[in-house]
C-alpha cells in the first residue's frame, strides 16, 4: 500500500528522490525510490468467546384432555475482542489524524464482557381450537445491566381450512463489543441542517440541506441495549391441498438505536465551548472541528481570531456565538456564510434514536396438477404502511416511505414447471418508485437537471421503478442436482439514481446487470 509523502518544492538545497519508474525492471535505485513510498500496515486482532448452556424439554401435565410442553434454560458467556492495527495504520492526535497509509481505514478497539441468561417456553392448548404460546428470557451482562423480555402468541383454528394467529413479543440487542469498547475509528457521517435550527444557522448558513464529512467514532461504555416490540396478526387459508393464502400484518417499535449523531453534536458545539475546537479535536476530547486556516482564494481567515462585542472568541465559555458568526460572516467573503468545519470531528457512539415501521406480507401459493406435470404459481409481496423515526438529533419525526431507498412496495411473481426429473421456471423482481435525494446536489446540477426535463412541476424527482427477471432450468438425477440460471435475463440498467454517488441505488437495484450461474449438486 502507498502511503501520502511530502514534498518540498523550490528550496535549492532540497535532496528530491527522483522518479520512479514503473516500468524499469531489476534496478536497485528504482526499486528503491518504490520503498520511500511503501508502507506495510499489519492488524492484530483477536475474538475469543467460551459458552456454557443447558436445556430441559418435556410434557409438564394434562389440561383439558391435552399435553401442556414446556422449555426451560440457562447461558453463561464470556467474550473478549481486541483489534489493534499497527502504528502507521492508526489515526492519532499527534500525527494529525492522518493514516500513514493511503486508503487504510483506522479501528481500534478493545472490549470484553459476561453474560448470563435464563428462559422458559410454555405450550398451553386452551381448548380444541386454541393455542397459546408463552414465554420468557432474563439477560444479565455486567456491563449495562439486565432485561426482562416476554412474548406470548395464539392460534385459532375455526375451521380445518382456516388458521388465524397474533403474537405480542419485546426484545433486545445489545452493543456490540465493538461498539462499547472501539478506541477510534475513522468514517463518515451525515448531518441534517434542516432537522436542528442551530446546526442549519451555524453550519448551513440559513440554507437547509444536508451534508457529509469526516468523522473519528469513539466507543461507549454507557452505551444501553437496543429495544423493542413486536406485533403481528394474521391469517392462513388453503381452500385446497393445492392453494395457500397468507395475509400478516406486523409492525416493530425500535427505541435506544445505537448511531453516531453529527447533527446533534453540531448543535452541542454551539452551546457548549468543550464540544467546539480551534483546528483537531485534542486527543481524548470529542467535539467539532473548526478550520482556522481557511482559504478563499489568495486570503486566509482564522475564525479563532473573531471576538464578539466583548472581546471574547468561541473558546471562551461566555463567548456570543451569534456575535461571533455575524463578525466572521462579515470580514469574509460573501459566499461563506457559516462556521468553517474542518475534518475528523470525533464524537461518541450513542443511543440516538427511535423509529416504528408497519407492513403488511401476503403470500400465494397455487399448484395446478396437470397430466403432463406440475404448474405452480406463487406471489410473495411485503407493502410498507409506514416507517417513521426521529431525525438525527431533533425530536421531529420523518416519514421515511416513499422517500430516498424506501419503496413501499416490493413483490415478487415466479412461475415454475416440474415434470418428472425436470424443472423449470421465470420469476418477476419488481421494486416500487420511491423519491430520488436530490436535496445533496449543487444548484447549478439542479439547474441543469430542470433544462433537461428531469425534474417535476414541484423541483422533484422520483427514481423509477425497476423490474427484472430471473429464469432457471434444472435436472435431477439419482444422486445429484444440476442447475443453470439466469438472472436479470433481459439486461435491465437499474433506474439512476441522481443523489447516489454511484448514480444508482445499491441497496434496491443492482448493476451487475444480466449474469448466469450453472450448479451442480451431489447427495452421498
Amino acid at each position: 500500500m502507498l502511503s501520502p509523502a511530502r514534498f518540498t518544492c523550490c528550496n535549492s538545497g532540497a535532496n528530491l528522490a527522483g522518479s520512479y519508474n514503473p516500468f524499469l525492471q531489476n534496478d536497485a535505485a528504482n526499486e528503491a525510490r518504490l520503498a520511500l513510498a511503501q508502507e506495510v500496515p499489519t492488524r492484530d486482532g483477536l475474538s475469543t468467546l467460551y459458552g456454557w448452556d443447558a436445556r430441559i424439554t418435556g410434557d409438564l401435565f394434562e389440561f383439558n384432555d391435552q399435553i401442556v410442553h414446556a422449555a426451560f434454560g440457562a447461558e453463561l458467556r464470556r467474550e473478549k475482542i481486541t483489534d489493534e492495527p499497527s502504528l502507521n495504520a492508526q489515526a492519532r492526535f499527534e500525527n494529525d489524524y492522518l493514516v500513514d497509509v493511503f486508503g487504510f481505514g483506522s479501528s481500534f478497539s478493545t472490549a470484553s464482557r459476561n453474560q448470563a441468561a435464563v428462559f422458559g417456553e410454555v405450550y398451553v392448548p386452551l381448548t380444541a381450537q386454541i393455542e397459546m404460546l408463552a414465554a420468557g428470557r432474563y439477560d444479565h451482562y455486567n456491563d449495562f445491566g439486565g432485561t426482562f423480555n416476554p412474548k406470548i402468541g395464539f392460534t385459532y383454528r375455526p375451521t380445518d381450512e382456516l388458521v388465524m394467529r397474533a403474537s405480542w413479543a419485546s426484545s433486545f440487542r445489545a452493543p456490540s463489543l465493538t461498539q462499547a469498547g472501539v478506541k477510534l475509528r475513522t468514517t463518515t457521517a451525515r448531518y441534517d441542517c434542516s432537522a436542528n435550527e442551530l446546526v442549519n444557522q451555524f453550519y448551513c448558513g440559513g440554507l437547509g440541506g444536508t451534508g457529509t464529512v469526516n468523522v473519528l467514532e469513539l466507543g461507549n461504555p454507557e452505551l444501553e441495549a437496543e429495544t423493542s416490540e413486536s406485533l403481528s396478526l394474521g391469517f392462513g387459508y388453503s381452500p385446497t391441498r393445492n392453494t395457500t393464502i397468507t395475509v400478516d400484518y406486523w409492525q416493530f417499535d425500535h427505541k435506544k438505536l445505537v448511531d453516531t449523531d453529527l447533527t446533534a453534536a453540531m448543535a452541542r458545539s454551539i452551546t457548549d465551548v468543550t464540544q467546539r475546537h480551534c483546528g483537531l479535536v485534542p486527543d481524548g476530547q470529542t467535539g467539532i472541528s473548526l478550520n482556522p486556516n481557511l482559504a478563499v482564494g489568495r486570503d486566509r481567515f482564522n475564525i479563532c481570531q473573531v471576538l464578539d462585542s466583548q472581546g471574547r472568541d468561541l473558546t471562551n465559555a461566555n463567548a456570543n456565538m451569534q456575535e461571533i458568526l455575524s463578525n466572521w460572516v462579515n470580514s469574509t467573503p460573501a459566499r461563506v456564510t457559516s462556521l468553517p468545519l474542518q475534518r475528523d470531528h470525533v464524537i461518541l457512539l450513542d443511543n440516538v434514536g427511535r423509529q416504528q415501521v408497519k407492513g403488511i406480507d401476503t403470500r400465494l401459493s397455487h399448484t395446478f396438477e396437470l397430466s403432463a406435470g406440475k404448474l405452480g404459481l406463487d406471489l410473495d409481496w411485503t407493502h410498507y404502511l409506514s416507517f417513521e423515526r426521529n431525525k438525527a438529533g431533533s425530536d421531529e419525526i420523518e416519514s421515511l416511505v416513499g422517500t430516498y431507498r424506501y419503496p413501499r412496495n416490493i413483490a415478487n411473481l415466479r412461475v415454475s414447471w416440474r415434470a418428472d426429473n425436470f424443472s423449470t421456471g421465470l420469476g418477476a423482481n419488481y421494486t416500487a418508485s420511491y423519491a430520488d435525494d436530490i436535496s445533496r446536489l449543487r444548484a447549478r446540477n439542479l439547474d441543469e437537471m430542470a433544462e433537461l426535463g428531469a425534474l417535476d412541476e414541484n423541483g422533484e424527482r422520483d427514481v423509477s421503478s425497476w423490474t427484472t427477471l430471473r429464469g432457471y432450468l434444472g435436472y435431477d438425477f439419482e444422486n445429484a442436482t444440476i442447475t443453470f440460471s439466469v438472472d436479470n435475463l433481459l439486461d435491465r440498467d437499474p433506474p439512476k439514481v441522481y443523489g447516489a454517488s454511484r448514480g444508482f441505488d445499491s441497496i434496491n437495484h443492482n448493476a451487475l446487470g444480466r449474469n448466469y450461474r450453472l450448479s451442480f449438486s451431489y447427495f452421498f
